[in-house]
């Protein structure tokens, strides 16, 4: 039996959603003068994956929107976003930033990150610790540095994430989450 929103197939009865189907192009090769078929061939395409990513960054941004007005407080939409990567804020206080990640190369997924600026070069320097750390709490380690070409200043973001479908994003999985990952980085902190 499908789910109301469910595909099923007519041959295997498998059910699916419509974001999981796989298009094929047919092409009919003719002859110039009579239109006789030449030559047939199909070609496989991967899934719509432009419409997937307009889908994605619509429930998320629903989600995030929903979660902030829940909690009282206004969501940070980064406004340097790129085409390959956007970025929501939201506050988490104390010494740590939140930020819900997504990556057009990983559509699907929303990266959930939970990290700190302080402490990078040494955080950085002992990166397989955090990787063991972050582990151990069931979280990836996460980390960017960059250093701007004009002022040599360099600038670190550190600490833990973790990987959640866009398909079942709902308000109640927030909280328990960014205990996980504030949890996971403060055993970080105090082993860094």
């Amino acid at each position: 039996m499908s789910e109301p929103d469910q595909i099923q197939c007519g041959q295997c009865h498998r059910s699916f959603n419509e974001r999981q189907l796989n298009f094929k192009a047919h092409t009919v090769e003719s002859c110039p003068f009579c239109g006789n078929v030449v030559r047939k061939s199909e070609h496989t395409k991967m899934r719509r994956h432009d419409a997937i990513i307009v889908e994605d960054v619509a429930a998320i941004d629903a989600w995030l929107d929903a979660y902030a007005a829940t909690r009282g407080f206004s969501l940070t939409k980064d406004s340097k976003n790129d085409d390959k990567e956007r970025r929501w804020s939201i506050p988490l206080g104390g010494k740590w930033e939140c930020e819900f990640a997504y990556q057009q190369d990983k559509s699907n997924f929303v990266a959930v990150r939970v990290f700190a600026r302080e402490r990078g070069q040494q955080a950085f320097s002992v990166s397989n610790r955090l990787q063991i750390i972050a582990a151990q709490n069931g979280v990836q380690p996460y980390g960017t540095h960059w250093t701007d070409g004009v002022s040599g200043k360099s600038e670190y973001k550190w600490g833990v994430t973790q990987f959640l479908s866009t398909d079942t994003l709902c308000n109640e999985i927030v909280d328990p989450v960014l205990s996980r990952l504030s949890d996971a980085l403060d055993d970080a902190w105090g082993q860094i």
